[in-house]
């Protein structure tokens, strides 16, 4: 087989880029590499380290078998012609590797948690270092934050004196977190730790290794007590399986892990900044869209980017921003041109009003409580495209709250039930029989807008929509009502709502009717297009996850 770890360095950005696949985000990437991903990898070298796969095995290192031997030495423990677990543990190790457990290799000690035990109240400003989990940062001790308690105090704590060159763990809350003690002669540790000590016939780094590895993880969720707080004592980490390398061959894992590291480290500072010049190119190339003067500015500006879709949105949140600036260009008539031929949509108007009329004198609405204030020049949201009208929410729909109706209501059926965030339930009758705009009107989706089948119950939880379908066409009010945002005129309460009163003042702008449907026809299609760039990220898997799965092999 190859070396594992020349495989990790040869093709450091495929194993990134495959393994964020294979997790399913591919967001925010850049193109190939994600923080993610990154974070997969620096696991993924760990787990190799530990496995015995990282660095080859040379006969000339001894055996695990007479390092444990020396360890028991230096301990003072009596000699065992073998080790007791030598072939047991959670996976196979290499040749001169053993399984042992923690506490054969390491003294732990506990804190003190006597009438001693340090408290606010005891600390000083400067003293003997006392050390809590949050001092633990990084693999070392912050000491920019350091609590002290006096010398005095210190002399009579009963346990937990730590020394340099210890390994300090974190028992509770920040379970698993640990830290070398380096540069800090002595000090105490707080009750949420306990201090690693392993007599010099050890390497520290090593061990440091194994408790940021993925076999810690899954050790620590074993052992840990289950309680609200992650919890774990001093005895249940001295039973840890522990994979015993001989120590010449931990100290060339250490060296080799620091290496990869480096490189890991410095990839994900490339990333960082890569992510963040896409992001900036993508938003400031579909701000020139936004912003194109006129449909034949647009129609330039967009064939520029056109031929870099593939280069360009090769993210989520890049197609996203597309479909976004998509729909602003959509209700401001920018993503089609005018026709000179068209009748004008104030004509709509006059249709509009006497649609109004009708539903008021059949009761299907009801007339407007107060006028709405005559839309000026001044008031225009945006320059105003030829044939195009600027008008008053208020005047072109009428919107009435949906029907109660609790879960425990529901009767079984195949009606679906809309509420702000679209079905969240199914029944035997409906409050609507032909496809209506629905909008949420309180909670998080307020604002958000849907469309129902045919038929459909909508709750009180929305809004259905009235209006002239003649002179509106419904899938471009979907457009209009989703581009204008009508959450951002909610009430600003505790239990988010909005209301007639908020969405009626807010100004759009409508096109004729035959500009309205070649609006929606050229949304469609560009919405297709971006729909075809999320599927050629996810046909991408295929190749990502047989990648990751060959990564997933040299850990096995």
């Amino acid at each position: 087989m190859s070396d594992p770890a020349q495989l990790l360095v040869d093709h450091l950005d495929t194993w990134t880029g495959a393994i964020e696949r294979k997790n399913g985000s591919g967001r925010g990437n850049g193109g190939k590499i994600s923080l993610h991903g990154i974070d997969t990898l620096r696991s993924l070298i760990l787990n190799l380290a530990v496995r015995g796969k990282l660095v080859a095995q040379d006969p000339a290192d001894g055996d695990a078998g007479e390092l444990l031997a020396s360890i028991r030495a230096a301990r003072a423990e009596p000699q065992k012609p073998k080790p007791e677990r030598s072939s047991q543990g959670p996976f196979a190790l290499p040749r001169g590797w053993l399984w042992c457990r923690l506490s054969d290799v390491v003294d732990l000690e506990n804190g003190d948690r006597g009438k001693n035990y340090p408290n606010k109240s005891t600390l000083v400003n400067e003293g003997v270092p006392f050390v809590n989990a949050g001092h633990l940062q990084n693999g070392l001790i912050d000491e920019e934050r350091m609590t002290f308690i006096s010398r005095s105090h210190y002399e009579r704590l009963s346990g937990g004196k730590f020394r340099e060159g210890d390994i300090l763990f974190c028992l509770r809350g920040s379970l698993g977190k640990s830290a070398i003690v380096r540069g800090i002669e002595e000090g105490a540790i707080a009750s949420s730790l306990v201090i690693i000590r392993n007599h010099g016939r050890f390497d520290n780094e090593y061990l440091r290794i194994f408790f940021d590895s993925p076999l810690s993880e899954v050790l620590i969720r074993k052992f840990d007590n289950g309680t609200a707080q992650p919890n774990l004592s001093s005895r249940s980490l001295g039973k840890f399986d522990f994979p015993l390398p001989p120590l010449a061959e931990q100290k060339r894992i250490v060296a080799k892990v620091d290496e990869l590291m480096a490189l890991v480290n410095a990839l994900e500072a490339g990333t960082r900044d890569a992510m963040a010049t896409h992001e900036t190119l993508v938003r400031e190339l579909l701000a020139t869209l936004v912003n194109s003067q006129d449909a034949d500015d647009l129609a330039v500006n967009w064939s520029r980017i056109e031929a870099h879709f593939d280069d360009l949105f090769t993210t989520e949140e890049s197609i996203d921003l597309l479909k976004q600036s998509v729909l602003q260009l959509a209700i401001r008539g920018m993503l089609v041109s005018q026709s000179e031929s068209a009748q004008p949509a104030s004509k709509l108007l006059d249709s509009i009003e006497s649609w109004r009329n009708k539903a008021i004198r059949e009761k299907k609405i009801r007339p407007s409580r107060k006028p709405l204030a005559a839309v000026t020049k001044e008031d225009w949201p945006f320059s105003k495209p030829t044939g195009w009208v600027f008008s008053r929410l208020g005047e072109l729909i009428y919107i009435k709250s949906g029907d109660g109706l609790t879960a425990a209501n529901m009767r079984e059926g195949d009606i679906p039930v809309y509420g702000g965030n679209g079905v969240n339930g199914y029944h035997d009758s409906s409050n609507t029989d032909r496809p209506t705009v629905v909008i949420g009107r309180v909670g998080y989706y307020c604002g958000s807008i849907h469309l129902t089948p045919t038929k459909a119950w909508v709750t009180d939880n929305a809004f259905k929509t009235e209006f002239d379908s003649d002179s509106i066409n419904i899938d471009f009010l979907i457009l209009l009502l989703t581009g204008t945002n009508l959450k951002e005129n909610e009430n600003a309460t505790a239990q988010p709502v909005i209301s007639g009163s908020k969405i009626y003042p807010i100004i759009v702008g409508l096109p004729p009717i035959c500009e309205q449907r070649r609006i929606v026809e050229k949304y469609n299609h560009i919405m297709q297009r971006c729909d075809e760039l999320y599927e050629a990220l996810h046909r991408s898997l295929n190749t990502s996850r047989r990648i990751a799965d060959s990564v997933s092999i040299l850990t096995s």
